[in-house]
């Protein structure tokens, strides 16, 4: 990878670890517009597991474990990542253990 890229992409982790500690809210924690749309689709899937890509504080992800998901979060800004571990951290135990 050459120095350019290398600086390139550092630039935009900071910029989006930033945004997470110092600029997002926590919001009202309900799931975004798409998650709620996605749902029913889910549910009809014969599948229990999502990927929650760029998943950052874990708005979406939460409410999917609370649905009966087993979810995996991803997010490239290690700032999301550590809110994400204490959203899902808050849940009920028996949210986390379907």
């Amino acid at each position: 990878m050459s120095a350019e890229t290398r600086d390139v992409r550092d630039s935009r982790e900071r910029a989006w670890d930033r945004y997470w500690t110092e600029v997002h809210k926590q919001g009202d924690g309900r799931p975004g517009g798409f998650t709620r749309w996605a749902l029913p689709f889910l549910r009809a899937s014969s599948s229990r597991s999502v990927l929650d890509l760029g998943c950052g504080a874990g708005r979406d992800s939460c409410f999917l474990v609370e649905q009966g998901f087993s979810v995996t979060g991803i997010d490239s800004s290690l700032a999301a990542v550590g809110l994400a571990e204490k959203a899902v951290a808050r849940l009920p135990a028996m949210a986390t253990r379907r």
